[in-house]
């Protein structure tokens, strides 16, 4: 294996040999420098728990982020495993971890937003003011997660159920060669929809672009189901598909989908990071809502929200403070698409407003 070396020549790996050296010979000689250099200064646990499909367990995988010289750094400090996951069983696996690190220079804990979790910071909480005398600082739950679910509420809240459409229209050619066959043959496209993602809302861009491509294809298509020329698929996704090509707004509604997701996928991108960006996250947070609000609030109200407290109290759904229907922004592709459908005659104005 390495012929340079007389003694390396002679090494040999049987097929469990290497992990087990990583498991029991390398791993605790990792551990033990990561403990010695978080030793004495104060630091963050993040921990998250998934499912391990292996070992039908539940993996709790735990991290700490401390000062490294001039640099922030993330490590990983060890794993446990769960049956049940209620705040005790979560409580007692990361003390575990903690009596080894140190409680008394915990600073925070990093965690998704479950009730769960949220009775594990409590109990901490306790735990470390008896201790230590003092607080965990908080900062609230993952915030990535709470974009995410805020932007699906928002959408849900439309009734325009974009996600059940876009999903129908992956689903419809999805393990059927004989369909997607009739697809190509009939259009000349041969390009596949994309899966769209139920638990990361923001990261469905993409998604919704691949649909609006493959719009006008997929309207010939069942319009040739409809004309007998092609077999009906009769499934539930094709009927879904159907209703959305009668409804001539769709593709505005994908379009402004598009446009808001957009607009906040910079912030996303900016704070998936181990950079210190607490200091910056009022700031930012206030840009963003401030222009999401803009697209519909009059501008004059905004601008006396000078402080994210008086921001907070905008009363944004007073329709009065509202733009006239024609201002609203609902961004460019949506404005353009929208002068489209209502110049070709298929909706009037106020079909449109109430689209």
């Amino acid at each position: 294996m390495f012929p340079d070396s007389q003694i390396a020549r002679m090494f040999s790996c049987g097929e469990r040999k290497c992990a087990y050296l990583c498991t029991f010979g390398l791993a605790p000689y990792f551990k033990k420098l990561t403990l010695s250099r978080i030793a004495g200064q104060q630091y963050v646990m993040l921990f998250d728990e998934s499912l391990n499909h292996y070992l039908q367990a539940k993996q709790m995988d735990m991290h700490v982020r401390c000062w490294d010289g001039p640099e922030v750094r993330t490590t990983y400090i060890g794993s446990e495993f769960l049956g049940h996951s209620t705040a005790k069983d979560v409580s007692e696996k990361l003390n575990n971890v903690l009596s080894e690190v140190g409680l008394i220079n915990l600073v925070q804990i990093s965690m998704d937003g479950p009730n769960v979790n949220w009775k594990v910071f409590e109990t901490l909480q306790k735990q470390v003011a008896t201790d230590a005398g003092k607080s965990l600082v908080n900062i609230g739950s993952c915030g990535l997660h709470i974009l995410h679910n805020a932007f699906r509420d928002g959408c849900k809240s439309s009734g325009w159920d974009i996600e059940h459409a876009l999903s129908s229209l992956y689903w419809l050619f999805r393990d059927s060669p004989a369909r997607h066959e009739d697809f190509v043959t009939a259009t000349g496209c041969d390009t596949t929809m994309l899966r769209f993602c139920k638990h990361r809302w923001l990261e469905n861009v993409n998604v919704a672009e691949r649909g609006l491509r493959l719009w006008p294809h997929i309207s010939t298509y069942v319009d040739m189901v409809r004309k007998g020329e092609l077999p009906n698929p009769k499934v539930k996704s094709f009927d879904e598909v159907k209703t959305r090509c009668a409804d001539p707004l769709f593709t505005v509604k994908v379009a402004i989908f598009i446009s808001i997701a957009k607009e906040l996928e910079p912030f996303l991108a900016m704070y998936q990071t181990d950079k210190p960006m607490l200091p910056f996250l009022c700031g930012d947070m206030v840009k963003l809502i401030k222009g999401l609000m803009g697209r519909f609030v009059v501008a004059t109200h905004l601008q006396e929200a000078s402080s994210p407290l008086k921001l907070l109290e905008v009363p944004f759904q007073d329709s009065t403070l509202h733009k006239n229907a024609s201002q609203i922004d609902i961004g460019f592709a949506a404005d353009t698409n929208l002068k489209q459908v209502q110049s070709s005659k298929k909706v009037s104005e106020r079909q449109a407003l109430e689209g």
